[in-house]
This record gives structure tokens, sequence and C-alpha cells, in this order.
């Protein structure tokens, strides 16, 4: 016998039975071919198939010696594998649909040939015609129509036939059907109350469906991900499946070796008697002896699954509605114990290493519970004690410990004395408040908890609730959110009687409190902390958190810097390598997909920018938006890599990302430019596609210019004119960037960009550029260009103002070239001291004073009045107070007519250039 545990049939149907009546763990199922192996043929008849496809009696005795040769798992594959060698794919679609239309009542076998390869009637069929079924999927049917939606989890089946829909809608259910026939994801239902039937394999009418081993066998990482993530946390039944090598299998291996099961219980029911040794063990050989499996033999589906759908019919008395609240968890004492396994040291490890918290980290009582946990519970009870419904809210900085709280704080009512008196629901990713919905919510003298983190991604549908929530006093929302993200979605002044709770900082008491957790871990909970002494500790812990940058991060600073300490580059330098041996999707790595998150943190957190948002990376990984929950976060997560926030992903604090980009440039520098590469080219190009530049594009397409690195931000730069050559500000951003370092060659290439000026994009701002090369001219000592450059820029074919289109010209663009040609007279001024360009300097410097209110702008022009006055011109030496009665722009005329334009600088000015007209009317016009 195998070395673990095995029950029977009686054990199985009580265990589910059990699992439907608490209710405390959503229910998936994995089926295979023994769910309805009555109606539609077994492998064994399909390899008899095959052979009769075959015809040929030459062709059939090669079939025999090729598939008998094999053991009896693989003859099927090896059948499928003839078959496609030498009929082709499209006989082996044939052949598969043929058996399935054999489950069709309503088809006559001459039908069924002439229909075969017409996909739109045969899905006419599966909705439309009478079925063949057997009991037990038949019983599945109704068993699924019968759970309400929060506790019914998704059906995941390698069968290529459709009868687990059909017994679906039989019972008066709606399915969701996922076909994966390649890579894909598992996606929710949008039709509320929907029944997810995801076929691993592919479906019998689309496609191409998977046989072969190589197929079963190749990586499929979106897929992998998305069964990790749609199981996590449910109970999982599996019934008549094999247990053939694929891609639910190696899943089940992999979760065996990280010994992580992601909350999962799997309840394994074998059709087969189990022996050691023997070939129908499988898969179970590898994964019997974790506790979060269990095992059972002689399960029949057609025997068990009616049993067990009849005792829980009779029980419940009637098939109930789905669930109102989809994506959202019930809450209960039954749910915190089932997930508050016995508390290890190594599970507290990596919540003090800065792992998103979980209930298990909620339920420990060695994680304690800072002071926001008992603040945010006084306001809470306070609130449930008035006639009306309510809203609590604990906000803060990111990095504060506010998920954290909200969590203990959840599981302390959820726990306490008076739960009873509540219905607590935690929201899940995706989960949404539908007005009607949550006014479905039974008027039970209960009270209705809605507790989720991330509230402010909720801000739309809350300030919809409002009237739901006035005409009720049993609904109260329980809410954790950055202060930022709620500000800027303008919900403190959208959405009224918000009582707020703060976390900011550390005090005394919790600074004590984590002190005594992280000494009950011994010298590894200490860290860096260790080398302390005790009567120490305490001061040191607060003045890590008060070093931190203000508002920012300050717990997990604390964290971080004192347990890990020096270690830090250790640490992610280790994490890299791991990571490096991960691909995600294609040539990616994930260290590679790490360090594009990390270096878009580092360079744009500390000046309130946008990190890296989840449909650039998506866009750069090649991989739906929604994958990136499964690929990216959820296992850069489990390391306390990365955190994700409504659309944006963030390392986890700034000393990681800082960490992971000195460890990279110092041993992968390679890899590093690669990641960068690749992460330009998705911001540019999906911004070219979507023809639209929003934030987060801006946030990685103009990197380069926050970039201190030369080589990194050339690299970057490059990148974004080979993406998109016709966006003019990529030029602009290498012209900056070069004058930093080489002027002489900022200015040639300036020149470079100049001669094709007509080949970039028409919405291009050519004036912006010319102030940037004019710039980049002074900085290499040609200040008669600076200042040519800036007028061409101001008035010129290409200026800011022109005599039909000044009305439109911003201020700030106008100021700006003016300061241009200030600089480069005043770097002539120096050389030849005529007065007449200082009047000019003078004049600019006015001009500028009383045009804009800018803070940059006035700057630049007192800077420029400053030099002036330095050479005894005072601006009041122009004429009036406000310059309305002189006319300034005459001396600047004058200072430019001392100045020849040269030959290659006529075709960017025209013939107003010398008399500055224009800029004299928009003046008057915007005075």
């Amino acid at each position: 016998m195998p070395n673990f545990p095995i029950g029977d049939e009686v054990a199985l149907r009580s265990r589910l039975l059990y699992l439907l009546k608490e209710s405390e763990k959503p229910i998936a199922f994995v089926v295979g071919s023994g769910l309805t192996v009555g109606t539609v043929p077994g492998v064994g008849e399909m390899v008899t198939s095959m052979r009769k496809s075959l015809e040929d009696p030459d062709d059939m005795a090669r079939f025999d010696a090729a598939v008998n040769q094999t053991v009896p798992s693989q003859r099927y594959q090896k059948a499928a594998e003839f078959i496609f060698l030498n009929r082709g794919q499209k006989l082996l679609n044939r052949i598969i649909r043929l058996s399935v239309l054999r489950a069709c009542a309503d088809v006559s076998v001459a039908e069924k040939r002439q229909v075969v390869d017409i996909e739109e009637t045969l899905k006419n069929l599966e909705l439309e015609a009478s079925w063949r079924m057997d009991k037990g999927v038949s019983a599945l049917g109704r068993l699924l129509t019968a759970m309400p939606a929060d506790i019914r989890g998704p059906v995941l089946t390698t069968n290529f036939d459709p009868l687990i829909e059909v017994a679906v809608r039989n019972a008066g259910g709606t399915p969701h059907t996922q076909v994966l026939d390649d890579d894909g994801k598992i996606e929710a239902a949008s039709l509320p109350g929907a029944i997810t039937i995801a076929h691993m394999h592919g479906l019998w009418r689309r496609g191409d469906t998977l046989h072969f081993q190589h197929q079963l066998d190749r990586e499929r990482p979106m897929l992998d991900g998305a069964i990790r993530s749609a199981l996590a946390g449910h109970a999982v039944v599996v019934l008549g499946y094999g247990g053939w090598t694929d891609i639910f299998t190696k899943s089940l291996i992999e979760r065996t070796k990280e010994r992580d099961f992601m909350g999962m219980e799997l309840l394994w029911g074998s059709y087969s008697t189990l022996a050691s040794g023997e070939e129908s063990i499988g898969v179970l050989s590898a994964i019997g002896g974790s506790n979060s499996v269990s095992v059972y033999q002689g399960i029949d589906a057609n025997i068990f699954l009616p049993y067990v759908t009849g005792m829980h019919l009779d029980r419940v008395g009637r098939v109930p509605l789905s669930g109102v609240l989809d994506r959202w968890t019930h809450v209960t004492s039954r749910f915190l114990q089932l997930r508050s396994e016995t508390p290890t040291v190594e599970h507290r490890l990596r919540f003090f290493d800065g792992v998103q918290p979980d209930w298990r980290a909620a339920m420990d009582p060695d994680v304690p519970k800072l002071s926001a946990v008992g603040r945010f519970l006084a306001k809470v009870r306070d609130e449930l004690r008035q006639r009306t419904s309510g809203l609590v809210l604990l906000t803060g900085p990111m990095g504060e410990g506010k998920s954290i709280a909200l969590r203990q704080a959840v599981a302390t009512l959820a726990t306490g004395e008076d739960r009873d008196a509540y219905s607590i629901y935690w929201r899940e990713p995706g989960g949404l408040l539908n007005p009607g919905v949550i006014d479905s919510l039974p008027r039970d003298g209960r009270k209705h908890l809605l507790c989720s983190d991330e509230a402010d991604l909720l801000v739309e549908a809350i300030v919809r609730l409002a009237d739901v929530l006035s005409g009720r006093d049993d609904i109260f929302l329980l809410l954790c959110a950055q202060e930022r993200d709620w500000r800027e979605r303008g919900a403190f002044a959208r959405i009224s009687h918000t009582k707020v709770v703060t976390v900011s900082g550390m005090s005394e008491p919790d600074a004590r409190a984590l002190i005594g957790a992280w000494e009950a871990c011994g010298e590894r909970g200490l860290g860096d902390l260790y080398r302390f002494d005790p009567a120490k500790r305490l001061e040191v812990v607060l003045s890590a958190a008060h070093d931190a940058v203000v508002g920012t991060d300050s717990l997990i600073a604390a964290m971080l810097s004192l347990r890990f300490g020096t270690t830090v580059q250790d640490r992610v330098a280790d994490l890299l390598s791991r990571l490096e041996q991960r691909p995600v999707v294609g040539a990616l790595s994930l260290a590679e997909v790490f360090l594009m998150i990390a270096y878009v943190d580092l360079h744009t957190r500390d000046g309130g920018g946008y990190a890296l948002s989840r449909r650039i990376l998506a866009r750069t990984m090649g991989v739906d938006e929604d994958a990136i929950e499964y690929l990216v976060v959820q296992p850069l997560g489990k390391e306390a890599a990365v955190v994700a926030h409504g659309g944006y992903i963030y390392t986890r604090h700034r000393s990681i990302a800082e960490a992971a980009i000195s460890v990279a440039r110092r041993d992968r520098p390679k890899t590093l430019h690669a990641a960068l590469r690749a992460v330009v080219t998705g911001a540019v190009l999906d911004a070219k596609e979507r023809n639209a530049f929003a934030e987060d594009h801006h946030a990685v397409a103009y990197l380069g210019g926050k970039v201190d690195d030369i080589d990194e931000a050339l690299i970057i730069i490059d990148t974004a004119i080979a993406a998109d050559p016709k966006r003019l500000a990529y030029r602009n951003e290498r012209v900056h960037l070069l004058r930093k370092t080489d002027p002489e060659a900022a200015y040639a290439y300036g020149l470079e960009v100049y001669r094709s000026i007509s080949s970039f994009d028409p919405n291009s701002s050519v004036a912006v550029f010319l102030v940037e090369w004019g710039v980049a001219a002074g900085k290499a000592d040609r200040p008669t260009e600076n200042v040519w450059l800036a007028l061409a820029s101001l008035v010129g074919p290409h200026g800011r103002i022109t005599n039909d289109s000044f009305v439109e010209s911003p201020t700030t663009g106008v100021a700006r070239s003016l300061h241009g040609l200030a600089e480069g007279l005043t770097a002539i001024h120096r050389a030849k001291g005529d007065k007449t360009l200082l009047l000019g300097i003078a004049a600019i410097a006015k001009i500028v004073l009383n045009i804009s209110n800018d803070g940059t702008d006035i700057r630049f022009a007192k800077m420029h009045a400053a030099y002036a006055k330095r050479n005894k011109v005072e601006l009041t030496a122009l004429g009036g107070k406000d310059g309305s009665d002189t006319d300034l722009v005459a001396y600047l005329e004058k200072a430019l007519s001392k100045l020849p334009v040269p030959p290659e600088y006529a075709t960017m000015l025209d013939e107003t250039s010398h008399t500055l007209q224009p800029l004299r009317d928009w003046i008057k016009h915007n005075d």
C-alpha cells in the first residue's frame, strides 16, 4: 500500500457533505473522462475509433505496432500521435467530434457526418439538442446550481465534451465556458452567478484539442498561474481523473515541492483501488504525503455524485439562489479557524520580511495588533451603535500596516462574543458593490459588514451606494485605503459621513510590541537588531521609523532596515538568482520583470510619479492584463518583493528597489539593459497603438530624463526613439541628456534632427525642440546659435507665436523661449560688452515678469534682471512700471539687429522675425 492514508467512498461523502454544510471554503471540482465515460467514449474506445478511421490494412498494422508497445496509460496519446502524423489534425478533430456526438440524441448517424465540420451547427446542438447524460454529470450540474456563488469555485476538466454545461443548463444554471487549448487564463464570469467551466485540453467543437504528451507536458505559465489563482483557498474535489502528466498535475507537484498549497485542500477521489507500485497511483505518489491532500479510493462518480447531491438537496430543502455577493468571501469564525493553522515561525518571519498579510498572519497571536487596530475597532463599534448605516476608513501612507490592521480588526469581530450579530464579507479582487445587490441583503436583524482593502478602487461604487445606505440601518463599510489615493479620487469630498482612523508613524507601544514579536522569533527575527543591547532596541526602532521618509513607509522601512540591515543586497542578489530560473512568458524571466518594476519605481516614487502599470507590463510581456496578477504579483508578492495597488505595481520598499538595481548593475548589466529595452518598448508601442499618452506611458517612455547613469539613460532614450521614430519629443530627451556631458555632440545631434524635421509627427512641438537645441548650442559655446534657435522657437515657421495662432500660445512656453534668447544674449554680452544687448536682456526679464505667474519663469526673469542690474541697467530704465506705456519689444529688436543671421538658420525664420511683430501682438493680447 502507499505510505499515506487512504479513505473510502463513505469518508469522501462525509467530507464533502460537511464542506457543503459548513460553507466555510469555496468548493471547486476537477473532473476527467471518468465522469462521462458511459455516454462519451473512453480512451479505450477512442483508440479503437482511431484505428478504424485509417481503413488501410497496412496502416492499421503499423498503428497496432506503435500503440501496443506502449504502457496502457499512454496508448491513447500514442494513437492520437499516429493519426496526426499519418492523416493530420483535421481527421483527429473529426474523430473527437463524432465521438462526442454519440451522446447527442437528436442527430442521426448520417446527420452527424454532415455537420461534423460546421462549428456553428455544433454550437447550436450543444445549446438546444437533447443529450444523453451519465448520472454523475447530471448530478454535478444540479449540485453546482444548488451551491451559493460565494462557496462555488470553478470546474476544471480535461474533457472535450460539453456535458457539464448541458447538465448545468438542465438544472437551471448558467455555465460560463472557458476553452484553454493553449496557454491562457481563467476569466471570471461577467454574468453574476454563472458557473465557470474551464476545459484545460480544449473543447470538442472549437479549434484543436490536446492529445499528445509533448502538448500536455509543455510549459503553460499563464495557465499554471491561472489554475493556482483560481483554486487558491478552495477545497478541490478531483473525480474521474486519471492523473496524466498535464498542466494540472504539474502544478500540484510544484505546489508540493514548494510546500505551499496556497490554502487549497485537495480531495482526490480515485476510481481505482490503489496499491503501491501500480500504474494507477500516478501523480498521487508525488503529492499524497502532503497535509493538504486527502486521497480516497474506489470512487465511482456516477454513484458518488448522485448520492451527495441528493443528500445535500434534501438538507437544504430547495435549490437556493446563487450567492448575492459575487467575489466576496463570507468571513466567519469557522472560516478563520480553517485558515489559522498552527502558527509557524517561518510564516511569521515571511510577514515580518514584508510579505502582504493574509488571514493566517491576521489570526497569528504572535503577530502584534498595533494601536491602529484598537482605534479602528473603537470607531467601528461606535458606528454600529448608531441608527443608520455608516462607513469607517482606515487610511494613511503606503507601508504603514493598514492592511494587516484591517484584517486583524475583521478577525476580532468575526471571533468575538458578539460575532452572531454580524454577517461579515471580505472583498476579493474584482468584487463589486452593486447597489441593487447590496440592497437585497436580508433584513434579518444582523449588521452586514462589507470590508475591503484598496477601497479607493470602490469610490465610484460607494458614491452610487449612498441612497441604499441612507435607506437602511444594517449595512456598514469597513475600508482601508492609502490616503493619497483616496484623496486623489475626491473621496473625502464626495463620500459624506466617513469616520476616519489615520495610521502614520510608530508609537512607543507599537515599537515595543514589534520588538517583542521579533525577539520571540530568535536571532532571525531580530536580524540586524540582534547586535544591539536589548535595552537600546526600542530607541533604535523608533529612530529608524523617524528617519524614514516622512509620511512614507515608516513601518516597513523600520522592519526592513533593522531586520535586513546591510544584508539587503545579499538577500536581493539571492532572490534575483532564483527568479532568473523562472520563465514567465517567452524569453522573459521573472528576474527581468522584477527589475523593470524596481527600476521604474526607484526613479519615480520620490517625485510622486507613477510606478509601472499593469497594462504596460502586460504589453511588454505580451499577455492579457489580468494575467499579471498570477504571473507577476503573486509570485513576487510571496518573495516580499512587490506590492500591487489598483493598476500599478510597486516594490515593497525603496531599499529593495535600490538593492535590486545595484546588484543588477554589478552582476547582471546585460539583464538589466535587456529589461529596460523591453519595458520602454512596451510603453512606447502601447501609447502609439492606443493613440493616447497617459501618465503610465509617460512614467516609462520618459524615464531617461530621471536617470543619473548616462549609459542607462541613453539606452532608455534610444529604445524609445527606435520604437517610435516619428515622435520628436524622444529626440528632445536625447539632446537634453547629451548637453549634460557633451554639449558639442548635443548640438551636432540637434542639427542632424532638424535636417529631417519634416519627417516627424505633424503634431510634434518643433518649438520645444528648437529651445532644447538652442540650450545645447549655448553650452557648446555657440551663443549666437542659441539666440537664433530661441527666436525661431518663438516666431519662426515652427514658432510658438504666429500671426494667425498667437491666441493659443501658452504663456509658459513663450517665457521659456524668451529665457533661451536671454541666455544667448547674456553670453554674447559677456564677450562684447554691448549695452544694446544688455537692454534686450532687461526687456526680456520685464516682459516675462509682466506676463507669467509661473515660479520657474519668474525665477529665470529675476536672474536676468539681476545680471542687467550688476551691469548698471535697472528695469525701471526701460519705461513705465508695468511696461504698458513702453514698447519693450523694441529693445529686443535693437539687440537682435546687432547679430547677423547665419545662412543655415534662414529657413527657421520668417520675414517678421526681426520686427518681432507677432510677439508685440501676443503681449498686447495677453496684457
